[in-house]
This record gives structure tokens, C-alpha cells and sequence, in this order.
């Protein structure tokens, strides 16, 4: 569709062929999703080998601020933490921990950073801050297909993922609002993964 919509000339032409072509990146999007979701309902999230969550964070931190470069992450370990080992898949801790930056990213505010913290005791914490009314429920975007108030392209499905998969890692999602220093308000999402 791409290399179609480069040939036309016709304005009326290009225009449909750029809807066709939003369309299907919102379809891949959803598929990929649908994909991730279906691995999540497979049960990858366990396993009895420990990996560690520091590096792996730091590794999936960089490699999405190259593939989103107008996105800020600020790295927030405990002070002298060098490991925090958990007995986790790490390609499903990876999609959970996507989803969040990917949350956040997407629906935090453009100029403002976004936070993550690592707790000795295993606590990861995602923080954004919002432009946006949130739900006063925050739970509701647990569910599938429940997003915010947003026009930006998404399938309410990242956050149920990553629900699903935290809990089969025997960990724990706490979602909060939060004041953030410069008096904005923030979402919180707190990933809990305790040592077996």
C-alpha cells in the first residue's frame, strides 16, 4: 500500500490511500496486541530460572527510547542496587514491561519524562504524567479494550496484558494517581514481583 500510495498523483487518490494506510497500521497494532494477549492467556509468565530484572530493564529502556526518540525515560534504581533477581520469563516480563513505556508514552504528556524506579524489594515503578482526566476508578483500565480519554491510536488491551502476565509471575499491578513535583498529575503503575 505504501509503494501504491507513492505512484498516485491525485490528491482525492493520495488522501483515501492514506486512510487505508492509518487503518491497517491501527489494525496491525491491534493484532499485535491480540497476539500478545494470547500469549499471556498461554501462561509464559512463570518460570524457575532467575534473570535480572535490572539489566533487563535497562536493556528494554534503551532499546525503546532508539525506536521512540521523542520519549524521555528517566532510570531510577535504589541507590547501590547492582541485581534484582526474579525468577521471571524475561520475554514476558519484556512485553509487560513494553506495554507500560509504550502506555506511557502514548498517552503521558509529550514534554514531560517518564519515570522508572527499581526497588531493592522488587517494586518497578512506571510513571507519566497526564494531560488528560483519569477514571477515578483507575481499576477500569485493567479490563480489556478500556482506555482513557484519548484520541491517539491504541487497543485498550496493554494493560490487561500486562495484569495477566505480572500475575503469573506471582507479582502484583497497583495502578495510582500521584502528585508529581512540578504540581502535575501523574499515573502510576507499580509492578510488585516479590522472591520466591
Amino acid at each position: 500500500m505504501e509503494l501504491l500510495a507513492d505512484q498516485l498523483t491525485e490528491p482525492d487518490d493520495r488522501s483515501r490511500s492514506d486512510r487505508v494506510l492509518e487503518a491497517l497500521r491501527r489494525l496491525s497494532l491491534m493484532l499485535e496486541k491480540l497476539l500478545q494477549l494470547s500469549r499471556a492467556e498461554a501462561g509464559i509468565g512463570a518460570s524457575s530460572t532467575s534473570v535480572d530484572l535490572l539489566a533487563l530493564v535497562k536493556l528494554l529502556v534503551e532499546s525503546f527510547q532508539r525506536s521512540h526518540q521523542t520519549a524521555t525515560i528517566e532510570l531510577r534504581p535504589s541507590p547501590g542496587q547492582s541485581v534484582l533477581m526474579r525468577a521471571v520469563d524475561p520475554d514476558a516480563f519484556a512485553i509487560a514491561f513494553n506495554n507500560l513505556l509504550e502506555n506511557a508514552a502514548r498517552y503521558g504528556t509529550a514534554e514531560r519524562p517518564i519515570t522508572v524506579a527499581i526497588s531493592a524489594d522488587g517494586r518497578i515503578t512506571v510513571t507519566n504524567a497526564v494531560s488528560v482526566p483519569l477514571d477515578p476508578d483507575l481499576d477500569v483500565y485493567r479490563a480489556r479494550f478500556r482506555r482513557g480519554q484519548t484520541s491517539k491510536p491504541g487497543s485498550g488491551l496493554g494493560l490487561a496484558i500486562v495484569d495477566k502476565l505480572i500475575a503469573q509471575m506471582d507479582g502484583t499491578m497497583i495502578l495510582r494517581t500521584v502528585k508529581l513535583p512540578d504540581e502535575r498529575t501523574g499515573f502510576e503503575c507499580e509492578l510488585s514481583l516479590p522472591p520466591r
